[in-house]
């Protein structure tokens, strides 16, 4: 059974033009793209986050040999932002250490062990910004702790 399944998907593959793009493809970043970033209707305030549509994003390098990211997604926090004064702007997200969204359970079980996170004894974390400035791949992007 496991045999037939696999030959079907090779000559699935195999019937796709060579030119085909594989499972992504890039979409152009236009102005005429829906959901674009408008700066100008960016009012000053303090804003609570949407946990549905927030996250807080990490990477780190291993070693000098490959890139480790992971995500985790927002319990709460707020947004503080002035357009006309963006370097005092501040972001401050908490989030459930369970949360963690990473590449492989057994290295989340590990990030969450007391080598690193130690979930058991801290299962909520928060985030802090340190700066928020403007950024070429997006509109605006923060740094912290």
């Amino acid at each position: 059974m496991r045999i037939i399944a696999a030959t079907a998907l090779a000559l699935t593959f195999a019937a796709l033009p060579a030119s085909a793009p594989a499972f992504a493809q890039v979409i152009p970043n236009t102005a005429e793209q829906p959901g674009q970033a408008e700066p100008a209707r960016i009012r000053a305030g303090t804003f609570q986050v949407d946990p549905a549509h927030t996250q807080v994003s990490w990477t780190v390098n291993q070693l000098g040999f490959s890139m480790l990211g992971g995500m985790f997604g927002a319990s709460g926090g707020s947004i503080t932002i002035d357009p006309a004064k963006l370097a005092d702007a501040r972001v401050e997200v908490t989030f459930q250490i369970d949360a963690m969204n990473v590449t492989d359970a057994a290295f989340a079980t590990h990030l969450r062990s007391s080598d690193f996170f130690d979930a058991t004894r801290y299962p909520t974390a928060r985030f802090v910004s340190t700066s928020v400035r403007r950024a070429r791949e997006t509109p605006l992007r923060s740094w912290g702790t």
